[in-house]
């Protein structure tokens, strides 16, 4: 314990913070949902779950933070009708002064030539097509709709953060019977409303994610250093603050609204460092890495054209997050940046989605999987929201990618993937299931893979209470599924392949300030030399708000690998971390993580991680 202090007050000493490791399957302390969540409760947009308070000192699971903005959504699309008839009367009265008005332009018969005489002949005219009362009306409208306007409770800023955690919270909404494609549309249709009652067309806003974020790292032999949840081996320091690394990293977003149904999106990514896997300082870089127009050519469609983010569903299309130990939006929200163009169509009782695009996203964004290089791809996703009562979700996906490799000959691969969500007559009871494959191959045929190519997971989810929640699941990845997704971790190892079993989880929030969470993962080895051999995962978390700004966590994440043959591995990732809230849309945190690396046949490897991260949402 007393090294533990040591090492805490050291971190907290250079006045920054980081994120703490996300160990948990439910939202972690410093995730950005919380503040996002906070200050739409501030504003009465989100009223709270599950007793009606959300004042921002409650941790909160997964399932929490969903059913609150399922009720706020319900909120909001109940509020969500045309413009006010006052507001179409307006525009009505508008539109005919101006017409009447442009019809002056006109010399009426027998209006003298000269100037003047025509000046007065139009100001006359005037006075006949609009009387001073008429005017004085429309003045009048004009000033109640800016008091309406500055009345409203909810801005675009605000339905912006909306998406976001619907996007975050996508699988839970889902689950919960929330149609999360037609929320979209809503949401789109009251932006519209509010920016053409706020007269924003034309208008440009700015915003984004500022971060900083230090490193120190130190194994107990340096001869014989750990690897951490990144799969990075520690570097061989003799002391913590050793070869130390501090770096930046700033996303600026522009929205410029060209006119009503346009919009064009651009964001400056600056940072100083480079591998997200294992940061290392470099020379200063700001690139625009997006940079796409949005248009809506009709009423049920939405056109997406150039460099934007991009993801489909955790099987067959999801960025890995590289880092465990830091938040950073751009790395942990899943999308891929790609280059082309994605319509959306809602036909009911469907909504599709087309795309085609390149792979020439920034370097740490783009699509990779084992081997060759993916160049372009395309393809399709259909969605069949609230088909039945029964069947709140079905989802079904494909998409061809061109490759390239060495020896090669016109390669491609294919994936193709089916989701679908069910709410049984049983209540605070859902099931979800997703099934992918991926196949390739090329005119030689040294490509093929259509054997051994599947994945399938399903899991049942039972809300006990309102604080209490168990799932339960089973999963299978074959040896050759390679699609680019994000499916698990297991300590460093992302999107393990090859195994089968089943996992579980149980969460409980009973006190305002308390939350404790339990995850197991049961899997066996599938094929091949290593088929028999056992892996058993745990992890345990428990996190507690100190007061309405101090938050501390505590993470134990273990696991077992248990031959046929052979040794047993033993592998832990002890985690403290510390968060400190500045204020509206800024967070202080720091992370102390202690490994402990018991390979079977081998010597121990033990070290030490002090990650701290300051980051400021504008």
């Amino acid at each position: 314990m007393k090294k533990l202090a040591v090492v805490l007050a050291v971190a907290l000493a250079f006045g920054v913070g980081s994120l703490v490791a996300q160990t948990f399957p439910d939202v972690p302390w410093d995730h950005w949902a919380y503040d996002a969540v906070a200050t739409l409760a501030e504003k009465g947009i989100i009223v709270g779950y599950p007793d009606g308070y959300f004042k921002g000192n409650r941790p909160l699971t997964r399932y929490e933070f969903a059913c609150a903005l399922r009720n706020a959504l319900e909120r909001i699309a109940a509020e969500i009708t045309p413009p006010p008839a006052d507001v179409s009367a307006l525009q009505s009265a508008i539109n005919q002064l101006r017409s009447r008005v442009e019809a002056l332009e006109k010399v009426p018969p027998g209006v003298p030539a000269d100037v003047l005489d025509r000046l007065s002949a139009v100001e006359q005219q005037l006075q006949q097509a609009a009387t001073k009362g008429e005017l004085e009306a429309v003045r009048n409208q004009v000033a109640e709709l800016q008091r309406k306007v500055a009345a409203i409770p909810i801005t675009p800023e605000d339905i912006q953060t909306l998406r976001r955690l619907i996007n975050e919270f996508r699988d839970e909404l889902a689950t919960l019977g929330v149609d999360v494609d037609e929320m979209r549309r809503d949401l789109d249709a009251l932006t519209e409303r509010l920016v053409a009652l706020e007269e924003r067309v034309g208008k440009f806003s700015v915003g984004g994610f500022a971060t900083y974020i230090t490193r120190g790292e130190k194994p107990k032999d340096p001869a014989n250093p750990p690897v951490d949840l990144n799969a990075q081996t520690l570097n061989p320091n003799e002391k913590l603050l050793a070869n130390l690394f501090a770096g930046y990293d700033v996303d600026v977003n522009m929205g410029f609204k060209v006119n009503e149904t346009t919009d064009i999106i651009a964001t400056i990514w600056g940072r100083d460092w480079s591998n997200p896997w294992k940061p290392i300082s470099a020379a200063d870089t700001a690139t625009i890495y997006k940079l796409y127009l949005t248009t809506t050519p009709m009423e049920n469609a939405k056109l997406t054209v150039g460099k934007f983010p991009f993801q489909l569903t955790p099987y067959t299309l999801k960025l890995v997050d590289p880092d465990v130990y830091t938040y950073i939006p751009k790395f942990d929200e899943g999308n891929y940046i790609i280059s082309g163009g994605k319509l959306d169509v809602d036909v009911k009782p469907a909504k599709i989605s087309l795309f085609a695009a390149r792979n020439t996203g920034a370097p740490d964004l783009r699509i990779v999987v084992p081997g060759p290089t993916v160049d372009q791809f395309a393809g399709a996703r259909v969605e069949l929201p609230n088909l039945i009562e029964l069947i709140p979700e079905i989802g079904l996906t494909y998409y061809r990618a061109g490759l390239t490799f060495p020896g090669w000959v016109n390669p491609y691969a294919e994936v193709f993937g089916a989701n679908i969500a069910i709410a049984p007559p049983v209540k605070n009871l859902s099931i979800t299931g997703e099934w992918a494959q991926f196949k390739a191959d090329d005119d030689t045929h040294a490509a093929k893979i259509d054997k051994d190519n599947t994945a399938l997971d399903a899991a049942l989810t039972y809300a006990v209470t309102d604080t209490l929640k168990v799932k339960a699941g089973y999963k299978t990845v074959q040896q050759n599924y390679f699609a680019p997704g994000y499916w698990e971790r297991l300590l460093w190892e992302r999107n393990p392949s090859n195994i089968k079993g089943s996992y579980g989880d149980i969460s409980w929030t009973g006190l305002k300030n308390l939350a404790l969470n339990l995850r197991g993962a049961f899997y066996e080895i599938d094929k091949g030399p290593s088929a028999g051999d056992k892996i058993n995962y745990y992890v345990a978390g428990v996190k507690y708000d100190l007061t309405p700004r101090i938050g501390l966590n505590l993470g134990y994440e273990y696991l077992q690998y248990k031959p046929t043959v052979g040794l047993e591995d033993k592998f832990g990732y002890l985690t403290l971390g510390v968060s400190y809230g500045l204020g509206k849309d800024a967070a202080l945190n720091l992370l102390y993580q202690n490994i402990n690396l018991k390979p079977g046949g081998a010597a121990e490897a033990k070290g030490d991680i002090v990650v701290t991260q300051v980051s400021v949402k504008f």
